[in-house]
């Protein structure tokens, strides 16, 4: 019997070789999936020439609360760009889906709640309230909170995220004159993922079905990636919207401009061969101090995840050790201690793994610097979404700096001038032709 040679006596040269077996593998595997994927949706989605939405009378609702909201938490641009939207659908009778995208923390959210109420103002877009649906593909309970409160209490059952999908597959399935918002279409939409089996399930992809139903589909995203390509295989079933921000946003340009974002550096350190922490570390770490200021400040650190968490902390404690500096690690913190509503007495770093992504609003009033966890191989997506984006929107704070990846944040203020029209490797389940 031949053993398994130990991992440690295995050349690199074969390692190599191994994984680029595994990704040739990887490759193939996505290839047949795609083919699955087009021959199963091909049988029903077709550019429709000839049917129309067909219109359904709304009986008379109380919206007293949806025009409240609209009246207090809802901006111009906002209202603009619902009402663009809307005003798409009710005089474009063969329209199905619309991609809107705004930049991270512009009032995606204010931007749907104005949506809604627009659809509420023409005839022939007017629907049943509780016929409005607001997803992700995120599975991060924060986004439903965060959302929820943010909307009509009657609406609020109809926001959920992909962990409850299953549930509503029958209701959207057969559902008649409905609004379908997907929030961070972005994420979940290749082939097999769970976007992708939401329109599968409920019919989606059907394009003469959803007419005869009347569905609208608005998917909203800052970051599209190649979703902005891959609906133009809708034809004029689709359109993409450019929300207009005012002067007063702050953008990741305009964060580069003014030098607020730096690139990150490694904070670990950590060489699991030697057990020993490279000592280039303390130095980056301590690179921070100049960027904190004398007021006291919640500084967000993203650390690696399983036991480099500790290792990141304990590097910042060596650091800082004569500091009156006080270090929180996040996962175990208790939901009840609000640190960054909370004006701190002395500097306090507050190390997380990966909350604060696509979608999250933080206090800004007593934030510091934050810190992107350092990787070899980014996604620039995840970059724009994480602590950058969540320096940009709207507010005061004016001394604020992070660290993340430079060239991630470049490549995406190219592909925001250029309406992210350029090529992407990877299509979504969306690119039907």
């Amino acid at each position: 019997m031949i053993s398994a040679i130990p991992q440690h006596l295995v050349s690199s040269r074969v390692i190599d070789a191994q994984n680029d077996k595994e990704h040739k593998k990887k490759i193939l595997r996505r290839k047949l999936l795609n083919h699955i994927h087009k021959n199963r949706v091909a049988k029903v989605f077709k550019v429709n020439e000839y049917v129309s939405r067909k219109h359904f009378d709304t009986p008379k609702q109380n919206l007293d609360k949806l025009n409240k909201f609209f009246i207090k938490k809802t901006f111009e641009n906002q209202r603009k760009f619902g009402m663009d939207i809307a005003k798409d659908f009710k005089e474009n009778k063969k329209r199905i889906s619309a991609v809107a995208i705004a930049p991270t923390q512009s009032g995606k959210t204010g931007s749907m709640l104005a949506m809604i109420h627009s659809f509420m103002l023409f005839e022939e877009t007017r629907l049943p309230l509780e016929n409005v649906f607001i997803c992700t593909a995120h599975s991060d309970k924060d986004w439903v909170t965060q959302t929820r409160a943010r909307f009509p209490e009657e609406m609020r059952n109809n926001i959920f995220h992909r962990n409850n999908f299953k549930k509503y597959y029958d209701v959207i399935a057969n559902v008649q004159n409905a609004l379908i918002i997907i929030d961070e279409v972005q994420i979940g939409n290749m082939i097999s993922q769970s976007i992708y089996r939401l329109f599968v399930k409920t019919g989606l992809f059907n394009m003469e079905n959803n007419l005869i139903r009347n569905i609208k589909i608005v998917s909203f995203t800052a970051t599209p990636k190649s979703v902005v390509d891959d609906f133009k295989s809708w034809g004029h079933h689709s359109k993409v919207f450019y929300m207009e921000v005012p002067d007063n946003y702050i953008s990741h340009s305009k964060l580069l401009q003014e030098k607020r974002i730096i690139q990150a550096k490694d904070l670990c350190g950590y060489n699991k061969d030697t057990g020993l922490i490279d000592k280039k570390v303390f130095e980056n770490i301590r690179n921070i101090r100049q960027y904190m200021g004398d007021e006291p400040k919640v500084h967000i650190i993203r650390t690696p995840r399983g036991e480099l968490h500790e290792v990141v902390i304990r590097n910042f404690k060596k650091v800082f050790c004569d500091e009156n500096f006080n270090f929180f690690s996040e996962p175990g913190l208790s939901p009840k201690i609000k640190i960054m509503e909370t004006k701190p007495e002395v500097h306090t770093f507050l190390f997380i793994k990966d909350k604060l992504r696509c979608a999250k609003t933080i206090c800004k009033d007593h934030l510091g610097i934050m810190y992107e966890r350092f990787v070899n191989k980014f996604s620039v997506e995840t970059v724009v979404q994480g602590l950058a984006g969540r320096l940009t929107g709207y507010h005061n704070n004016t001394n604020s700096v992070v660290f993340t990846s430079v060239p991630a944040i470049a490549i995406y203020n190219k592909q925001y001038r250029e309406q992210f029209l350029g090529e992407f490797k990877q299509k979504s389940c969306f690119a039907i032709l």
